[in-house]
């Protein structure tokens, strides 16, 4: 019996119409029992095949939902530009050795640095044009996270570390402590001269 339901499965999977089947196995003279069992195997293989067509558009449409994320949210990242006013962040310059009066120097001259102390910013309000940078560095002893009005917001800035924001348009780029909301600074950004 277990025989010729594999052959009855291996037909229908070769893509045998039921009666086809059936109409051998009654020339062969297979009794009844045996010819019946077709349908129910045809059957089972059609639930099969069901299934089969189910599970491919689930695990499709999952990997379509996905891919469809993943370029709505890179699309959505530069959509987000067009709402800030100022970009992001340019680079986060760690502890520097023997070069680190020069690089103040050229930060001072392609902008401002702002000293983080422990009593706040010093400066807390500066003039700037477009595309100049403004340098935080950190003075204190302690880590500090400046929070923005645009949806910039630095890592962690450990003592003596600069961090560097390069600003883009007019108007004003105010900031302050993560930790110490009230401590704030502001750059009033006008348009580039030269």
């Amino acid at each position: 019996m277990v025989e010729i339901d594999n052959w009855i499965k291996e037909q229908l999977k070769k893509g045998h119409k039921k009666e086809q089947i059936k109409g051998g196995l009654r020339k062969a003279g297979y009794p009844k029992n045996i010819i019946n069992s077709v349908d129910s195997l045809a059957r089972k293989r059609r639930n099969f095949n069901l299934a089969l067509i189910f599970f491919v558009i689930i695990i499709a449409g999952i990997a379509f939902y996905l891919i469809y994320q993943n370029i709505f949210f890179n699309s959505e990242e530069v959509d987000t530009n067009q709402e800030i006013k100022l970009p992001p962040l340019l680079s986060s310059i760690p502890r520097v050795g023997g070069g680190r009066e020069e690089l103040l120097i050229l930060l001072e001259k392609k902008g401002t640095v702002v000293n983080i102390t422990s009593d706040g910013f010093e400066p807390k309000e500066m003039t700037m044009e477009e595309e100049q940078c403004v340098s935080f560095l950190n003075k204190d002893t302690k880590n500090h996270t400046i929070i923005t009005n645009t949806p910039f917001k630095t890592r962690e800035i450990k003592p003596t570390d600069i961090f560097i924001y390069i600003l883009k348009e007019e108007g004003e780029f105010e900031f302050y402590f993560e930790e110490w909301p009230e401590i704030k600074g502001k750059v009033i950004i006008t348009e580039r001269t030269n």
